[in-house]
């Protein structure tokens, strides 16, 4: 008889550890790890809302993301021109140097801003600068105009936004730059900044 009571305790711990497991599981999953805490930012009549590792907030009633804080990119010198070009154009072409040492943080934020403005429905056509082997288009600022303008994400000696013609310049001295010009290229198409 001690030998069926031993057993059905066994058998009780289990169960009791597999609830344990399992509710704690549900928890983390439905309140998330820090006790249900969202962590929530306003800039302007935006609320930001920390999503993973990306920032949350809804323009025209579809959501876009962000690496970065608006205040976290306000530093970046750019042209107001730059953002009049590039808003509420049907399509943009964006391109990149592709044997720059920033080419593959160019392509990322190119790649990036590109999924998050045609989710916005602004179609971004992306190329390179000289010809190459994944027949990608060539596409260069000599390519712009007013309809379709040209957004060239380049490596540089300082971080900043400019315009040439109907050409826009995304220019980074450092890695990380490229994913806050992204960010800050979208903020001020999107009209945020």
């Amino acid at each position: 008889m001690d030998a069926d009571r031993v057993e059905r305790r066994k058998k009780a711990l289990v169960i009791f550890l597999a609830f344990i497991m399992v509710s704690s599981s549900v928890a983390f999953i439905f309140i998330g790890y820090g006790g249900g805490q969202s962590s929530t930012v306003k800039y302007n009549d935006y609320t930001f809302r920390q999503r993973n590792s990306q920032w949350s907030t809804f323009v025209e009633k579809r959501e876009a993301l962000f690496d970065y804080l608006p205040a976290d990119v306000l530093d970046i010198e750019a042209d107001s021109y730059a953002f009049t070009l590039l808003r509420s154009k049907l399509q943009i072409d964006s391109t990149l140097d592709e044997n720059a040492t920033l080419t593959q943080e160019a392509a990322l934020a190119q790649y990036q801003l590109g999924e998050m403005l045609n989710f916005h429905n602004i179609y971004v056509r992306q190329g390179l600068t000289e010809p190459n082997e994944f027949s990608l288009p060539v596409i260069t600022c000599e390519n712009a105009n007013s309809f379709v303008p040209v957004l060239y994400f380049k490596e540089g000696n300082r971080t900043r936004i400019y315009t040439d013609g109907n050409c826009v310049i995304a220019e980074a001295s450092q890695s990380f730059d490229m994913t806050r010009l992204k960010d800050r290229l979208l903020y001020g198409i999107l009209g945020i900044i």
